[in-house]
């Protein structure tokens, strides 16, 4: 299992779409789905900016 496929199922679980997550994440769509992809390595930081952008919504749903 790959971290492009954690990231993109995660997104899909969490209903996002690409741009929303992005956009939380601060982020551009290509970069986010280069990511899915594997196409480009992640780094720490944008790994935790993807996990807070899951959490985020995850307490707006729970709201």
């Amino acid at each position: 299992m790959s971290a492009g496929w954690v990231i993109r199922h995660g997104r899909e679980v969490a209903g996002l779409s690409r741009r929303e997550i992005a956009g939380r994440a601060g982020v551009s769509v290509s970069f986010l789905g280069r990511l899915e992809r594997d196409e480009r390595p992640s780094d720490l930081g944008v790994l935790e900016a993807l996990a807070d952008a899951f959490v985020e919504r995850s307490r707006a749903n729970a709201a």
